[in-house]
């Protein structure tokens, strides 16, 4: 174990942003990311294990899926990181390594039990709650700047986590005037497909570029500031975000447009402004770190080192419970998509997704709720997609004869993953909403 070698890591997480930032081709101007891509490697197809925040994040800091981690919803509302003892911080301390937390965490209701050694008490919330500060970026920023100042040199390697709430929606009622955007940038801003064209489409996508530009402002200050104490070249920067685009169909999704996630890693083994095609998955995170600091990854990763070559590989992902969502499952290879639905209806669930100008646009297409049903008896539906030509995954060949042994083979894959990772749906379950249980034959 070669600590003294061992780079420092900033781990810097943002909130529903996906990929939609410059440096993934969006009009999104966001100068600081662009500069870390330029500089780094950017990962155009990154992959999140849940397209829900605390799941999502669980995977990320513990190397597992969230059902076996026990991270099955929302940290603030009711599902705790069932294994605190299995995040990173508990890893890198076995190879000296100093930690950090500050603004969002969204795993606990109590952040001490995480581990880590240093936590800014006023500045850490499991989501948009907060102590006596805001967990938003400037604020994050500010406590970052400041931690590096006196800490950045000590004699030890650290991990720092600086979680940002935005892209959030729900902090854009923060904004001040001067950030909002104006009518007339409202006007003539020109949101993705993913969003349903109209004025609606235009004041969310307006209110997202706003967004990440404070998000991106507060991730330059902190850039900046390591720059000036002289620790970007034992620095490795990772900027990623928990899930896809807060709107229907995107967010809450086992859609590429819910799993897709910006994420680029710059410093030791990752610089020269490269872009990498292969897929991977914040499960790969993990191993990376230990890989740099000289240590064993543990028995329970599911990831590996974006510092070994590899071949690709399927990826797979699940959401058990957000709001009233029914759990499903996902594979993903480098051109399609299988979903596994416990319930029956395939158009978005409106009421998963924030109270947005995104989500007021589908409502006026498609007002009817979604009903549940919340029979003891399974009914599994597969959705096969080619992404290839279907991007937003609208388009259900599972009954395609021509395609029927893709569907074979993913499927065999997915429950072979199911049985091997001791999955909490079985086939012969199904899921209660209402209750938060599992229910059915054991």
């Amino acid at each position: 174990m070669n600590v003294p070698q061992a780079p420092n890591i900033l781990y810097l997480h943002s909130h529903d942003t996906g990929q939609f930032i410059a440096p993934y081709g969006h009009d999104v101007p966001t100068p600081a990311l662009s500069k870390l891509a330029a500089d780094g490697v950017l990962y155009r197809n990154a992959w999140c294990v849940s397209p829900t925040c605390s799941p999502s994040r669980a995977g990320l800091l513990t190397g597992q899926y969230p059902h076996e981690c026990g991270q099955f919803g929302l940290g603030n509302r009711g599902f705790p990181l069932a294994h605190p003892e299995r995040h990173l911080v508990h890893t890198l301390r076995k190879a000296g390594y100093f930690s950090a937390l500050l603004g969002v965490q969204h795993l606990v209701p109590d952040e001490r039990d995480l581990g880590y050694d240093f936590v800014r008490d006023a500045l850490v919330g499991h989501t948009m709650d907060h102590r006596n500060e805001p967990i938003e970026s400037p604020a994050v920023a500010e406590s970052a700047c400041a931690w590096l100042r006196e800490h950045g040199n000590m004699d030890r390697p650290w991990f720092l986590d600086a979680g940002m709430v935005q892209t959030h929606a729900l902090s854009w009622g923060s904004m001040t005037e001067a950030q909002r955007p104006t009518p007339d940038e409202i006007e003539h801003s020109f949101p993705p497909a993913l969003i349903p064209p109209g004025a609606y489409a235009k004041e969310h996508w307006a209110h997202h570029r706003k967004s990440a530009a404070i998000l991106d402002a507060g991730i330059g200050r902190i850039l900046e500031t390591l720059d000036n104490m002289g620790l970007t070249e034992r620095t490795l920067v990772v900027y990623t975000t928990d899930h896809g685009l807060g709107v229907p169909r995107g967010k809450c999704t086992l859609n590429d447009a819910g799993l897709s996630v910006g994420m680029m890693l710059r410093g030791p083994g990752f610089d020269g402004g490269k872009v990498i095609d292969q897929h991977v998955s914040h499960l790969d995170l993990a191993p990376t770190f230990c890989a740099l600091a000289g240590i064993d990854p543990e028995p329970w990763y599911q990831g590996r080192s974006l510092l070994d070559p590899t071949t690709e590989r399927l990826h797979f992902s699940e959401i058990n419970h957000h709001g009233h969502h029914q759990p499903e499952r996902s594979v993903r290879d480098e051109r399609w998509r299988l979903v596994r639905r416990w319930w029956s209806e395939d158009r978005p669930y409106l009421y998963n997704a924030d109270p947005t100008p995104a989500r007021r646009a589908w409502a006026e297409l498609d007002p009817a709720p979604v009903a549940f049903e919340t029979s003891n008896l399974p009914e599994l539906h597969d959705a096969l997609y080619d992404c290839a030509i279907d991007p937003y995954q609208t388009c259900n060949l599972v009954d395609d004869p021509r395609v029927a042994e893709v569907h074979d083979r993913l499927s065999n894959a997915l429950d072979s993953w199911m049985h091997d990772t001791g999955d909490i749906l079985p086939a012969a379950h199904a899921f209660n909403p209402d209750t938060h249980s599992c229910l059915g034959s054991t």
